[in-house]
């Protein structure tokens, strides 16, 4: 039977409050152990989106993971971002001084730090570890706090989520608002923040990731360049059910090479290279779902600076290339042009509910 796309709007919000609904009363570890049971059953059934995440391992990873260790990782993400999912909607029982026991900021010195120099701060990550909870803590230090986000496919889903990011003092931007919306917040001193780690098909800036090549939103770069503003990294990653550690790390800015676009890919490749680094801490908590290599640009594609920055100056006819490599979960970053991040062990996490066991 042909559905308009309001009915299907009204039923995917109608489902949302369901889950609201039945998640919400639980004792909160409860929240963590039933969202990550439902992220089990859905990587048993949601065929695509399971193949879609083993194929991100295999490209992130090549032959260093097994088939059967892939599908272990993939399953758990799965278990953890079904939890992430139940969390989110029950965040606001965290409002208040309660929310600082299920996320901890390891060095929340690195953000007052840089919100002393009255420029604002930008916090860039991925889609690792609770981006929304990290969100939620640090607007909870009475810091005025914006979220550059894309609007929902459905108005009325879009509406519910962004009423559950501003009951936690989170205010947003969307994409529409787009350059102007975020320098008009930073001007204001807010905290903006931004994940920029998926697929970008406007532009052909690329940049490297597990050794090789992908697609890139320059607005992060771009607003470090044009404003000064400062940049931390965040790294979140789950210590056990609806319990979080976050750790801040400055983006590395390059010295000014004269060649704007050469920055801006170095800029970039900075923050995949810390990137890279806390997935191979974590790699269960990052949400291999989302199809993030696509087919590689051809070197004609590419503008010079960019063509030199992925492969380097033309070598000679007959002379030694350099192509980017797989490495293990716990190896080093990418080794690209931009720089890597030196990397140190942190405490491992599991995915989902209880912190070793698969979901009951």
């Amino acid at each position: 039977m042909h559905t308009t796309p309001r009915v299907r709007s009204l039923v995917e919000a109608a489902g949302i409050l369901l889950l609201k609904g039945l998640f919400y009363p639980l004792p909160l570890p409860w929240v963590s152990g039933l969202g990550a049971a439902l992220g089990w059953g859905l990587f048993a059934v949601l065929r695509l989106e399971r193949q879609t995440a083993l194929n991100s391992l295999e490209l992130a990873f090549g032959a260093s993971l097994g088939a059967a260790e892939r599908r272990r990782i993939a399953g758990r993400c799965y278990r953890h971002f079904g939890a992430v999912i139940a969390e989110f909607l029950c965040q606001p029982r965290l409002a208040g001084r309660r929310l600082e026991r299920h996320m901890v900021l390891e060095n929340p010195e690195l953000v007052d730090a840089a919100l002393a120099q009255g420029k604002g701060l930008l916090l860039v990550a991925g889609h690792l570890g609770n981006w929304e909870l990290l969100m939620a803590a640090v607007a909870g230090r009475r810091q005025p706090f914006a979220s550059y986000v894309g609007r929902q496919h459905n108005p009325i889903a879009d509406g519910l989520v962004n009423s559950l990011r501003r009951a936690m003092g989170i205010e947003t931007i969307d994409k529409q608002a787009g350059m102007r919306g975020m320098l008009r917040a930073l001007r204001a001193g807010s905290v903006l923040a931004m994940a920029t780690d998926q697929h970008f098909s406007r532009m052909r800036h690329y940049v490297n990731f597990f050794g090789r090549p992908i697609s890139i939103a320059p607005g992060m770069a771009a607003l470090m360049q044009h404003t000064g503003v400062p940049a931390l990294f965040t790294e979140t990653w789950r210590v056990g059910p609806f319990l979080y550690r976050t750790r801040f790390a400055p983006v590395p800015v390059p010295p000014p090479s004269g060649d704007e676009e050469l920055d801006l890919l170095r800029i970039s490749q900075g923050f995949f290279d810390l990137l890279e680094a806390a997935v191979r801490r974590h790699p269960e908590q990052y949400f291999w779902m989302h199809r993030r290599w696509r087919p590689p640009p051809r070197p004609e594609e590419l503008s010079p600076a960019n063509r030199a920055f992925l492969h380097g100056p033309p070598s000679a006819p007959g002379g030694p290339s350099t192509a980017g490599g797989e490495g293990s979960p716990a190896g080093g970053g990418s080794g690209s042009t931009g720089g890597g991040s030196g990397s140190t062990g942190s405490e491992g996490s599991p995915a989902g509910g209880a912190p070793t066991e698969p979901p009951r």
